[in-house]
């Protein structure tokens, strides 16, 4: 059985958040692979 795990709008925005703090703080190279990895541990 298959299920779909759908972000809540709030949720995508945090998600953004995150990754803009961690860009500005590191580098988007590292930013991108540790919010993937939120997603893909979620989904």
């Amino acid at each position: 059985m298959g299920y779909t795990v759908e972000f809540a709008p709030q949720a995508l925005e945090q998600l953004t958040a995150l990754y803009r703090y961690i860009a500005s703080a590191a580098t988007p190279q590292i930013a991108q692979p540790y919010t993937d990895a939120i997603v893909t541990h979620c989904s």
